[in-house]
């Protein structure tokens, strides 16, 4: 396991190159992961929301204090109000920070000022705010969304991830279309979240894509397939 201190001092650095720091959902449960000490959770997710923002906006302050016993002082847990308040501060790591943590809140008042981020100037937080916006499974998220993979700005793999965990059926054909893009980890991304929405529709584009040159699309094709008729198999057997 990676120390935890190791990990935090490493967020302290705030690199140039956040933009290509797309993967705060992975650290914050890396940390999360640190602090389940001998396999029990000894805090609740507002307040390791809470110490970790704090961390980042006075680290002078924590870098000496064992997190374990940081998450002590932070017994009252962060209010929802107060997290969505820091996706406008201006370090963008404590904002990626917010958009990932609101998603495990699972408060629909997040929705709209997640939707709002995935305009953010930086790659991390657009990441983060499109992942969670999937995990919260709003409708209104549907459509933003969507809108970003027409406009081909090549930011792509977290919001195909999130129209999957969406579960809407109307990110079919958008999905569809992502199947015939160049990149093989698009068209990868785009194979999975159709197995995620289990549609019909899906299942001609998914057996084309079993002849795809790239392994991993012919394997995210195989357990699509699967999940697909599987699912409508049960559906047409029980009607």
């Amino acid at each position: 396991m990676v120390n935890i201190k190791y990990l935090l001092k490493w967020l302290l650095k705030i690199p140039e190159e956040v933009q290509h720091l797309p993967k705060i959902r992975s650290l914050y449960y890396s940390i999360q992961g640190e602090l389940n000490i001998d396999g029990k959770i000894n805090y609740n997710i507002p307040q390791l929301a809470n110490y970790l923002i704090d961390f980042l906006k006075n680290p002078d302050i924590w870098i000496g204090i064992s997190p374990q016993e940081a998450l002590d002082i932070f017994k009252d847990p962060i209010n929802i109000e107060t997290l969505i308040s820091f996706l406008k501060e201006d370090n963008p790591i404590m904002r990626a920070f917010a958009a990932c943590v609101l998603g495990d809140f699972k408060d629909s008042r997040a929705v709209e000022p997640l939707i709002t981020c995935l305009k953010d100037s930086t790659e991390c937080v657009r990441a983060e705010a499109a992942i969670s916006l999937g995990i919260l499974g709003d409708s209104r998220a549907l459509t933003p969304l969507i809108v970003i993979l027409k406009n081909n700005n090549r930011f792509f793999e977290p919001v195909i991830y999130a129209l999957g965990l969406l579960g809407n059926s109307q990110a079919v054909e958008p999905l569809l279309e992502c199947l015939n893009d160049s990149d093989p980890m698009v068209r990868a991304d785009a194979v999975h979240s159709l197995g995620e929405l289990k549609d019909i529709r899906a299942v001609e584009s998914l057996i084309v894509c079993m002849g795809d040159f790239d392994w991993q699309i012919r394997e995210e094709a195989v357990c699509a397939l699967w999940v697909i008729l599987h699912k409508n198999f049960e559906y047409i057997s029980s009607s």
